[in-house]
């Protein structure tokens, strides 16, 4: 072997374990194999530079995927200087770039990673986990390491195109044939136990595909597959089918996706951000009628990884969607003629689960959709050499920006462990919650939860002492955590409840601080105009401030927002026992009506759980 492909060979070592733990590099709420994932990154970036030494030059892939990569990047990076929540930026740029070098790294590899060995090894972890959780252990929507069911159906669909791909295409016999039929057949089952309604579909279409461009046994095959999915036990095609309707915290896709539609239509150019979308979201929530607590849900994502594009990056993210997508296509409609089938339908299943679901939000799926491209991409390459001496100077800038994106995300992997732990402790031991958040915040100073936790644990504290110290750092941890995510309401509530405390402790600071505070109030209802609680709040702080007709406003709005409020049904009548006693009866039936239809409901979260309190 020459010295060259020598170095070669050793610079893909850490690529192979690279690409095998792609599906769970977003494990968990502290993510500890995406540490190790962008390290391998790094060493094979790095190992794959030493060659310029010895060679005198760099290999270059020249490939129009590129182009809508790189308008991403740019986006990212004019959002990364203007961001309300510079972590979430920051977290999304990094991983845009560890998806870039990974893209790159996979087509300076190219036919020398075992494609078909590392899905029957994703296959042998995930499934057998989906049917262990499904079957054995009864979870009704398995997730194997992730929290969303609908990811590990995403990896798990293109895991099982891929197979059937590659089926159509080669008609040899032996053990890996058997053995890759039984994985396809696994997926399947482990898809259907999933419950995910758009992987369901997929299924259906992939088998599909496959009868129609096989012939034969295996079309028979695929036809008995596709029978049985029809005629599975009525259990499972109720899952599929019907059970989302009576689930009391499903939302419909088409309200989500003219809420993301509202969204980019009032930021059309640029969008909100790349990863920002939950942040904008309480801005254009919507009501659940049919539920006692009408918003006691805000959708995180828009559902569908085109309107994401539509919502977060404007026409210039709908531009580089679209660019992304025929580029793709292209290679996709080349690799199928080409005899690349497996390829060719696994990025099929990625494009097809983005129509339902969000890949760009999970460094995981982003890594998988990277990963199939580049098995599409070989055919559509353009190899270009660059000189060493001019390679250096570049390889060297990359090399320093992955070593630092690798520090960053390990420390801030350490700093959600450390947030997740104090969270557990926050009711119960709060100085070893405040600690542990005070630790989580060395690790990654930009972390808005940390920082959030860490101004209420500081704020409880001064309710209880009233000490000067602990209002001066309930005030500074407050200031901190609204720095770092300005589209945060809490920051605000927290300071105007200080505020209030303040008055409370020291009264002859009343009437100074409480306009301020209804003032920061009025700023959070901005943020999140559809939350009865700040409106609760503003109308307490009204009555405070002798403005009685104000108060009643505001409780009249909290509670048409929220018909089942039933703090703000008790304060009202409260109210109206001095202001206006005649209308009691009324008000103390509608306070039963609203009890009557909370009766049985089991709270979603804690905003629901105060509403029905």
């Amino acid at each position: 072997m020459s010295k060259r492909g020598l170095h070669r060979s050793v610079a893909d070592l850490p690529l192979l374990p690279a690409v095998v733990i792609v599906p769970f590099i977003s494990w968990g709420a502290s993510p500890w194999l995406m540490g190790v994932f962008v390290f391998l990154v790094v060493v094979v970036f790095f190992l794959d530079h030493m060659k310029v030494r010895s060679a005198g030059s760099y290999p270059l892939f020249i490939t129009a995927a590129w182009i809508p990569f790189l308008a991403l990047y740019a986006l990212t990076l004019y959002h990364m200087a203007r961001s309300p929540v510079p972590y979430l930026s920051l977290l999304f740029l990094t991983q845009l770039t560890l998806s870039l070098v990974f893209y790159h790294l996979l087509l300076a590899a190219g036919a020398r990673i075992p494609t078909l060995s590392i899905v029957l090894v994703w296959v042998g972890v995930l499934v057998p986990w989906v049917l262990f959780q499904g079957l054995a252990a009864g979870v009704r929507s398995p997730g194997g390491p992730f929290f969303n069911p609908n990811y590990l159906a995403t990896v798990v669909l293109s895991c099982l195109a891929f197979i059937l791909g590659l089926r159509t295409d080669t008609r040899e016999k032996g053990r890996v044939v058997w053995l890759s039929s039984a994985a396809a057949l696994m997926c399947t089952a482990a898809l259907l136990l999933i419950g995910s309604r758009s992987a369901a579909i997929g299924t259906v279409i992939v088998w599909v595909v496959f009868s129609i461009r096989s012939k034969g046994l295996k079309r028979w095959i695929a036809l008995a597959v596709v029978a049985f999915v029809f005629l599975a036990p009525s259990t499972v095609r109720h899952r599929v089918t019907q059970e989302y309707r009576v689930d009391p915290h499903a939302f419909t896709r088409i309200d989500i996706w003219q809420a993301a539609l509202r969204m980019g239509a009032d930021h059309p150019v640029f969008g909100v951000g790349p990863n920002l979308f939950y942040e904008y979201a309480p801005v254009y929530a919507f009501p659940t009628d049919d539920l006692p607590v009408r918003y006691g849900r805000i959708v995180r994502k828009p559902h569908n990884e085109y309107l994401r594009a539509w919502a977060e990056g404007g026409i210039v993210g709908v531009a580089a969607a679209l660019l992304f997508l025929l580029v793709t296509l292209r290679l996709l409609v080349r690799a199928w003629v080409e005899g690349r089938s497996g390829p060719a339908m696994a990025m099929g299943a990625i494009l097809y689960q983005a129509l339902f679901h969000d890949i760009t939000e999970v460094f995981a799926l982003m890594a998988l959709a990277v990963w199939w491209l580049a098995q599409l991409t070989p055919g559509g390459t353009r190899r270009m050499e660059v000189e060493g001496k001019r390679s250096l100077l570049p390889a060297v800038i990359v090399v320093l920006l992955l070593t630092g994106s690798a520090i960053w995300l390990s420390l801030d992997v350490a700093s959600r462990a450390r947030w997740v732990a104090a969270q557990r402790l926050m009711s119960t031991q709060a100085e070893r919650a405040a600690s542990s958040l005070t630790g989580s915040l060395h690790l990654n100073p930009l972390h808005p939860g940390a920082a959030r936790d860490l101004a209420q644990a500081h704020f409880d504290r001064f309710r209880n002492t009233g000490l000067r110290q602990d209002y001066e750092r309930a005030e500074e941890s407050i200031r901190r955590a609204w720095k770092l995510d300005r589209m945060d309401s809490v920051p605000l509530r927290l300071q105007a409840a200080l505020y209030v405390e303040l008055a409370r402790q020291a009264g002859d600071g009343k009437k100074q601080v409480l306009p301020e505070a209804l003032g920061l109030l009025h700023r959070a209802a901005a943020l999140e105009p559809h939350n009865a609680l700040i409106m609760l709040n503003a109308a307490d702080l009204y009555w405070e401030l002798g403005r009685r007709q104000q108060a009643l406003d505001q409780i009249e709005k909290a509670l048409t927002t929220e018909p089942n409020y039933l703090a703000a049904h008790r304060k009202r009548i409260a109210w109206l026992a001095e202001l206006d006693p005649a209308r009691l009866p009324w008000a103390q039936g509608e306070l039963e009506k609203a009890a009557s239809r909370a009766t049985g409901y089991t709270p979603n979260s804690l905003f629901e759980e105060i509403i029905l309190r």
